[in-house]
């Protein structure tokens, strides 16, 4: 019987040599078991974030992809210590050097994350106290936080429709050249939260170890969440105890935020339930389709149409949260159309944009293209033939709106332009599925270049 070859390192699986694709059923993400662990009544910061960037996106697909296999008989293929989550898979594996080795490096890079932890630590620290001030700012009663330059942006325009000029405070790392949201207490207060902080990181990072073993039943899987842990657990300690001795100290009444399911939303929200503040969500982005373990951030949420705010009622039922769709989350703009069509990039796949952008140049000699706020013009200066639209309004009112699942399918649609799904890859197909609001029928989906040819011409 011939050997079938793995590797399992950063770039995902590979199987004799040959890279694996998203190969499980969207729908497989809804079984209870895969997250029956999660809705114990012991809250995890991280839950969230593991079960969506992680298990599903990284482990569900090599787990399944394995299941497709007829060999019965495994080789480790290369030497990396990311090699033992195959370890725990009831793979019939070979045992040899190779294996052996994977398995001391792996114990070996468990020796040196408590050094990278501190070392993080300090950083963290470091960035946080250069963002701050000798002294606390004063608070108002509504208090805005945004944690990305897309999240300040749809907040900005938000706040400028009511003639609201709140002041908006933001994560250092992420936006550059805004006001911190570390200037909430002084550097002096900053200095003495860090014994607790540090406290706090080691429990969330212990906690989502064990987390992350529950929902995946391998006991090695905690190398996949490793080095997003170490990364940030201090720094997301420090913000949760210098928020809550912010808004103990002050009488904030609502805060509003973008964040809409990750560590800071669960964070802003379980502070805010426990001192009885209104929280309003304001995503940046559309919400997905399955239920996340600690619910959503919000107890108003401002959704993208009524496809997603009652998908999210449906599944959030019993929550204390209205979803409300008004299309006041979504930027309109009265312009007639300056271009036939424009592609949206959306930062994340800069080789998937590049090679859709290369498919849509075969039937336009020049192709306008608007960037994601995340994403440069160096990202695609091997391409010619594309020029860039700086100006929202003249993009979002184009007659073809085209891009990878993407918010402004919607904001093209509310526009009148005729937005495009262009959905060419196992792995856009699925996160198309994710987002109840795409379901929409008047954004028309396209799986393949001659349905796409025949479409725009």
């Amino acid at each position: 019987m011939s050997n079938t070859y793995l590797n399992y390192d950063d770039t995902g699986l590979e199987i004799n040599g040959v890279k694996q694709s998203f190969l499980f059923n969207p729908e497989d993400i809804y079984h209870p078991s895969y997250y029956s662990k999660l809705y114990s009544e012991k809250k995890y910061t991280y839950a969230n974030t593991l079960y969506a960037q992680f298990f599903i996106q990284k482990y569900l697909p090599v787990e399944n992809s394995l299941r497709t296999i007829s060999e019965k008989i495994f080789k480790i293929n290369k030497i990396n210590f990311k090699q033992v989550l195959l370890f725990d898979m009831d793979l019939n594996l070979k045992y040899g050097f190779k294996f052996y080795l994977c398995q001391l490096l792996y114990n070996l890079n468990i020796v040196y994350t408590w050094i990278k932890l501190f070392i993080y630590s300090g950083i963290s620290f470091f960035i946080a106290f250069k963002s701050s001030t000798k002294h606390s700012a004063t608070i108002e009663d509504k208090l805005v936080i945004a944690n990305c330059n897309t999240s300040l942006l749809k907040l900005k325009n938000h706040f400028l429709k009511e003639n609201n000029n709140l002041r908006i405070l933001v994560d250092p790392i992420q936006v550059k050249n805004e006001e911190s949201f570390f200037n909430l207490q002084s550097r002096y207060n900053l200095i003495k939260l860090i014994v607790p902080s540090l406290k706090l990181a080691y429990s969330n990072y212990l906690e989502s170890i064990e987390l992350m073993r529950l929902m995946s039943k391998n006991k090695y899987a905690d190398l996949i969440v490793r080095d997003y842990l170490l990364k940030r657990v201090f720094y997301t300690a420090l913000f949760e105890l210098m928020l809550q001795k912010t808004l103990e100290e002050n009488t904030v009444k609502t805060l509003y935020s973008g964040v809409r399911d990750e560590r800071y939303s669960y964070i802003m929200q379980k502070i805010c339930n426990k001192l009885s503040i209104d929280t309003i969500c304001i995503p940046h982005g559309l919400a997905y389709g399955y239920k996340y373990p600690n619910g959503i951030f919000g107890n108003k949420y401002l959704a993208y149409s009524n496809l997603e705010a009652n998908r999210l009622s449906e599944i959030y039922i019993g929550a204390k949260q209205k979803f409300i769709s008004k299309n006041d989350n979504i930027q309109s703009t009265k312009f007639q159309p300056k271009y036939n069509l424009v592609y949206f990039t959306n930062s994340r796949d800069i080789s998937g944009d590049k090679s859709n952008m290369s498919n849509l140049l075969t039937y336009n000699e020049t192709l306008m293209v608007r960037l994601h706020p995340n994403d440069l013009k160096s990202n695609y200066k091997d391409l010619d033939g594309i020029s860039f639209v700086d100006n929202f309004s003249d993009s979002i009112s184009a007659k073809y709106i085209v891009s990878k699942p993407s918010t402004v399918l919607l904001e093209g649609l509310k526009n009148g332009c005729k937005p495009v799904a262009l959905l060419l890859s196992k792995f856009d197909i699925f996160s198309h599925q994710q987002y109840p609001a795409f379901a929409d029928n008047g954004i028309k989906k396209i799986y393949d270049l001659k349905t796409l040819k025949s479409y725009l011409s």
